[in-house]
């Protein structure tokens, strides 16, 4: 029975455990819009908003779950923050094993407009007015109210919309988007990549059609028609993301570096895979080679004249074969040798005086290098010695290094040695990387 590759990678996959986004009801939280100084560091943004959210919280910031929208382009960011304790009382009480978790209103971000606009979302029991001022790609400000339904109706829905409509600003202008965006799921494709499915909700709309994000090839999508569904990346990129993440950085390490490492074991697993398919592949070439060698010793057996000749024939390719080692041996030893040369080191001249003895000449930038080099060599288990005459002039240092191997070992068998000696350096191999 044949399993494909694909079959195999999922079957990986559905050992992995689910990678569940948490999108927490957007009324739960308040928010502040605050003007970032230039001069801050990217590395110290979430410090510095940090200090100016704690200067406009009713909470202290140790009870607090919040996150943060930049704008690059203008230097703003619109911070958003919920208490724990308000979290906990719709049961989310551990947020710690989502694999992100945000406010339900970023889904609908990613859009930029021409006049201040109000669009609507609904998310996991709420619905929020997400304003944007012109040309801008974060909210200018939120509002939201919890959906007196349990059930999400689409009544219920467009009714809370439509008392969030009604406290517009009077003395704004502020065109408000027709209907409400539902959300119907957010998941994580690939590695990755989060994906967000709304369906346009308006009033009176019944029909449905599903749309994915692959389907247009435009940067900026026209809304959904009613009642259609469409996939749509989350708008943030890979490091926003931790940002807009409302558990604390501390935690956003520690997952950043457990999901690294998972992606790693991931990968070597599926390669672990492949190489067993291989080897049980060629296991099963052996197999039948073993079959036709058997086959092939009884037909010698029965022709004894002309396996006397194939036998002549062996001894004499076996010879040559020997001869054509010795000879390829100095190239041999000099691959050895060249494949942990540091990049700052440089052969002139190699000469073979004896069958297991290389005599190299060559040019450094300094002698440390040199000396290195030859450390490295003589840690390498086939090498006997390697032992150099260092000369310094001009800021140039020439040497002569003379490496003699203890045996020539097989390709396989030097790499791993060489491994073994790189995993234990401190020095790297391309110091220029």
């Amino acid at each position: 029975m044949s399993v494909s590759a694909e079959d195999l990678k999922s079957r990986i996959r559905a050992r992995i455990p689910e990678r569940r986004i948490l999108l927490a009801p957007t009324d739960t939280f308040y928010s502040h819009r605050f003007e970032i100084p230039e001069d801050v560091a990217p590395a110290d943004r979430r410090g510095a908003i940090a200090l100016l959210l704690e200067g406009e919280s009713p909470f202290p910031m140790e009870q607090l779950h919040w996150g943060f929208l930049f704008d690059a382009k203008a230097h703003r960011a619109f911070v958003y923050a919920a208490p724990h304790a308000r979290l906990a009382k719709l049961g989310m009480n551990d947020i710690s094993g989502f694999f992100h978790a945000f406010p339900g209103f970023v889904t609908v971000l990613g859009d930029t407009f021409t006049r201040r606009t109000v669009r609507f979302v609904a998310e996991n029991g709420s619905v929020a007015a997400v304003y944007f001022e012109p040309g801008e790609s974060i909210p200018a400000r939120v509002a939201a109210r919890r959906v007196n339904d349990e059930f999400m109706s689409d009544e219920a829905i467009l009714a809370t919309r439509e008392k969030l409509a009604k406290v517009l600003p009077a003395d704004e202008e502020w065109a408000a988007e027709e209907g409400v965006f539902v959300g119907e799921g957010i998941f994580v494709e690939g590695e990755r990549r989060i994906v967000c499915r709304h369906r346009r909700l308006l009033p009176g709309a019944s029909t449905r059609k599903t749309e994915t994000a692959e389907d247009s090839e435009a940067d900026e999508v026209p809304p959904p028609a009613a009642g259609e569904t469409r996939e749509r990346p989350l708008a943030l990129d890979h490091n926003a993301v931790w940002d807009a993440d409302i558990r604390p950085p501390t935690w956003g390490s520690k997952a950043r570096k457990d999901r690294r490492t998972s992606r790693y074991i991931y990968k070597a697993t599926v390669a672990a895979v492949f190489f067993l398919s291989f080897l049980l592949l060629l296991q099963a070439f052996h197999f039948g080679l073993g079959v036709y060698n058997a086959n092939r010793a009884e037909r010698i057996t029965t022709e004894q004249p002309r396996v006397q000749r194939i036998n002549d024939t062996w001894a004499l390719a076996s010879r040559l074969t020997q001869s054509t080692e010795q000879d390829l041996a100095p190239f041999r030893m000099l691959e050895l040798i060249n494949n942990v040369r540091p990049e700052s080191v440089y052969f002139t001249r190699v000469r073979s005086t004896v069958y297991n003895e290389l005599r190299v000449e060559g040019l450094s930038n300094a002698v440390r290098p040199v000396n290195a080099y030859a450390d490295r060599l003589n840690q390498l288990d086939y090498i006997r010695s390697a032992e150099t005459v260092v000369e310094t002039r001009e800021n140039r240092t020439r040497f002569d290094l003379t490496v003699r191997f203890s045996e020539i070992p097989r390709p396989e068998e030097a790499a791993a040695a060489r491994d073994d000696v790189v995993m234990g350096s401190d020095e790297p191999d391309n110091p220029g990387d």
